[in-house]
Formats: structure tokens, C-alpha cells, sequence
């Protein structure tokens, strides 16, 4: 995933979150609302966007 990158803004199971780092082989993230942590397989639900929200990847099985 060459496009990562910490700070970048996704969703994860719809929620929206930002990445904070790596654990094992998934991801760490903070939701944006709450400022709960949170810890995803990089591509279970996951759509990955830019600073403006446009989005990069998309790993969803339902994309709306």
C-alpha cells in the first residue's frame, strides 16, 4: 500500500477515522468523533482518502 500514510483520513466499517500507525500486520487509527483508538486489517471495510476527503482506495464491498 504505497499510499499510506500516517494522518491520512479513512472510514472503517463506516466510521470515520485518521491513521495513527501500524500494529502487527493491521493498522491504528483514532475516530474522528469520539478520539476512541481503534486497531483494522488495511483492507476489511476500508476506504482510504486524502487531507479533502477524495477518496484513493477503496476496499468496501458496498461503496456508497
Amino acid at each position: 500500500m504505497d499510499f499510506l500514510e500516517i494522518g491520512m483520513n479513512v472510514l472503517v466499517n463506516k466510521n470515520a477515522a485518521r491513521v495513527t500507525g501500524v500494529s502487527g500486520s493491521g493498522l491504528k487509527a483514532t475516530l474522528i468523533n469520539s478520539k476512541k483508538s481503534i486497531s483494522f486489517h488495511p483492507t476489511w471495510e476500508t476506504a482510504y482518502y486524502d487531507s479533502n476527503w477524495n477518496i484513493i482506495a477503496d476496499y468496501r464491498k458496498n461503496k456508497r
